[in-house]
């Protein structure tokens, strides 16, 4: 089973505190990378999509370190990389829980993250992002 660290290690990124940090990048500039949870992608058509927007557990979330170190990423990512990210897909031991663990993490290797800059909002960190196929 590969790690959430070791999973951010093979897509080329550096993550120091897996509890505090749902995003990183690459120390060269040249790539973002978010995870994203497997039960919150909407697979109803192509690209699949994840927004957070209106997402019910905001409130827990919102004001954690992940998703203020996660906020300077995407804001980086729509500035320089047009919007383009790396993806880990997280599968929850329970998807119910806050705050949850991760059972499985790995490279999302088959599909890549396009951020829409007009849904970002940098005070609260929402986004929405189509899940491109390779």
């Amino acid at each position: 089973m590969v790690t959430f660290t070791e999973a951010y290690k093979s897509a080329g990124y550096v993550v120091r505190n897996p509890r505090n940090q749902w995003s990183a990048r690459k120390t060269d500039g040249t790539g973002v990378a978010l995870s994203v949870w497997s039960d919150e992608i909407d697979r109803n058509a192509e690209p699949w999509v994840v927004d957070t927007r209106g997402h019910p557990e905001f409130d827990e979330w919102g004001g954690r370190t992940g998703n203020a170190i996660r906020k300077k990423y995407i804001a980086f990512a729509l500035e320089r990389l047009g919007g383009r990210v790396d993806l880990i897909l997280c599968v929850a031991v329970d998807p119910a829980a806050s705050p949850r663990k991760v059972k499985i993490a790995r490279h999302w290797s088959q599909r890549w993250g396009l951020l829409d800059p007009e849904s970002f909002d940098p005070k609260t960190g929402v986004f929405r992002m189509e899940l491109h196929p390779v």
